[in-house]
């Protein structure tokens, strides 16, 4: 195999800039227990209950929403998350999150003879219910 070398037009062109994500967010040890324990020790998401070295702080505005990505730093902002969720979720917002996983189960029906089947056989069932997240349902029951 043939190591690529540069097109002689490309020798001496500057390389195009990459855009610079913003670094993450570097929490204390104290301020990250305080997220941690924002929803006891839960996803503020699906509910699971994580292990404080395994969860993850989501932003719930994600960063890129904001003209200086540290005005996203703010307790409210950050919420206690599953890596699965957080990983999911990515920059979209609350709403975003929500209609794109309603669209997976939509897609699972569509693509998967498997969950297919798996509903066929009443192994799994689809409830038609809204999908509202943990910390909604948190914020529910402290307003009732």
């Amino acid at each position: 195999m043939k190591p690529a070398f540069p097109k002689p037009k490309d020798i001496g062109q500057p390389k195009p800039e990459k855009e610079r994500r913003p670094r993450p967010t570097k929490l204390t040890k104290s301020q990250r227990i305080k997220v941690y324990q924002k929803y006891d020790g839960r996803c503020s998401y699906c509910g699971t209950g994580i292990e404080f070295n395994n969860f993850q702080v989501d932003h719930k505005l994600a960063r890129n929403r904001f003209k200086f990505p540290e005005e996203a730093d703010f307790f409210e902002n950050f919420m206690p998350a599953c890596r699965p969720c957080n990983i999911r979720k990515n920059t979209m917002s609350v709403e975003k999150f929500r209609q794109e996983l309603a669209r997976d189960i939509e897609q699972l029906k569509r693509d998967s003879p498997k969950f297919r089947l798996l509903l066929q056989y009443g192994k799994i069932s689809i409830s038609g219910n809204d999908i509202v997240f943990y910390f909604e349902k948190v914020q529910r029951r402290k307003s009732a």
